[in-house]
């Protein structure tokens, strides 16, 4: 994001180093701006890497996280992954053969996962179409012996034979009601089999349904499903009587809370952060979403610009007056915001340069704070 697209120094190459890195030969004559921008977004793809295996349900989610936020900070400063490195120049300097090897493992454990599932879902389809096909032949094996006991009363019809007679309509009652219990409780038992396996698919599908849609973590949407909704207000801009404004928040400091408390003090942070989002957006008009890693955005309709910049302050008081506890320890917690409205004609990019504008405004000015984009229109 904007807030944090800051030059790093230039440091002197350092002799002697045992990762292979590749400079970029190009970073000289391209705008520093224009690099910066792309390490940024580079970096953002890559830190919610880890969020997304634990949404899929990967046991390896663990190994990825904390090595993902690493890397996308490495990419983004170029802050060393190693101790005792020295940072390096802007878009230069960065371990791109790690970062590719890294990024390659992460894709195979994720490949993994989501074979798995899509098996488990295929095993249970074809279990249950196997139900169903032993039901098909049960009935036509039952059909097969009520025909042949059928023949064998035409046959005693045809004989004048009442003790034939008898005996084949005695016959033929029996099996006829033999072959109705025994097809009515195998129905009965198969159709309570397969209403439980199928509202297990259900569930399963459902699941993953909110899986696609939900950040693992904190429970609100997850990016992919802000950007369809940033789509969607985007496209009922267009009409003149629809009104929406973006919120985006940044936790303050939040690396001192990583390093400081630990990565599980820093989960329940933001846990509570997402909560505290929940309690404030209570309209059905607002839309609350983790953007990544300490980043939210707040999509919100149908009011003014003044009255969506009076919830961001809103937002910030709220969060500011939390009591956050980790392990007997209150972890002080702020957050900065920038709010804009959307304009006429205006595309989602435009927009959430605006709204990232407004929020380095807020962190530069001194955080913990909502800053209002274009106050004037």
């Amino acid at each position: 994001m904007i807030w944090n697209k800051k030059p790093v120094k230039k440091a002197s190459p350092t002799a002697g180093k045992t990762t292979t890195r590749t400079d970029a030969t190009s970073a000289a004559s391209a705008d520093p701006a224009s690099i910066a921008s792309a390490l940024t977004l580079l970096g953002n793809l890559i830190e919610p890497l880890g969020e997304l295996m634990r949404e899929i349900g990967d046991p390896n989610a663990p190994l990825v996280r904390e090595p993902a936020v690493d890397w996308a900070r490495h990419v983004r400063t170029g802050k060393p992954m190693k101790e005792g490195e020295e940072a390096s120049e802007e878009g230069s300097g960065r371990d791109w053969d790690g970062l590719r090897q890294f990024t390659a493992a992460a894709q195979n454990m994720e490949r993994e996962a989501v074979t798995k599932t899509v098996k488990d879902l295929r095993d249970s389809l074809k279990d249950v179409i196997e139900k169903v096909s032993h039901t098909i032949a049960a009935d036509r094996a039952g059909d097969k012996l009520m025909a042949g006991t059928m023949d064998k009363l035409g046959q005693a019809v045809e004989s004048n034979s009442i003790e034939d007679l008898k005996k084949s309509a005695t016959e033929a009652v029996g099996v006829i009601n033999d072959a109705i219990s025994d097809r009515k409780r195998r129905q009965e038992a198969q159709i309570n089999e397969l209403d439980s396996r199928l509202a297990a698919m259900s569930g399963e599908l459902q699941s993953a349904k909110e899986s696609a849609t939900k950040d693992g973590l904190t429970g609100l949407f997850n990016r992919k499903a802000f950007d369809d909704e940033l789509k969607r207000a985007i496209e009922n801009g267009r009409r003149r009587d629809f009104r929406a404004s973006l919120m985006m928040i940044d936790g303050d400091r939040f690396k001192n809370i990583n390093d400081t408390y630990g990565h599980q003090a820093g989960d329940a942070v933001l846990v509570a952060l997402a909560k505290c989002l929940r309690t404030t957006f209570t309209r059905r008009g607002d839309f609350s979403a983790r953007y990544g890693g300490e980043e939210f955005a707040v999509l919100i309709t149908g009011v003014s610009r003044e009255t969506a910049y009076t919830m961001g302050r809103k937002i910030v008081k709220n969060v500011r007056a939390l009591k956050i506890e980790y392990e007997g320890t209150e972890i002080p917690f702020t957050i900065s915001a920038g709010v804009t409205m959307l304009k006429n004609g205006e595309n989602a990019e435009i927009w959430l340069a605006r709204a990232d504008q407004a929020l380095y405004e807020a962190k530069s000015s001194g955080r913990d704070r909502a800053i209002l984009a274009d106050p004037e229109d």
